[in-house]
């Protein structure tokens, strides 16, 4: 459900960092932020060509 806020990148390494998941290492933390930042801009980059 869209929150109508923009959500950074610190934002989630926070929120998963907390213990959100518990079997999550730092490998993961950082591909899951590099493909949450790589479909930022793809959406960024496809609204831009409308």
């Amino acid at each position: 459900m869209p929150l109508g806020i923009s959500v950074t990148r610190e934002d989630i390494h926070a929120a998963l960092l907390e213990g959100q998941f518990l079997d999550i290492d730092e490998d993961d933390v950082q591909e899951l932020l590099e493909n949450i930042e790589q479909q930022a801009r793809q959406r960024i980059a496809t609204a831009a060509r409308r």
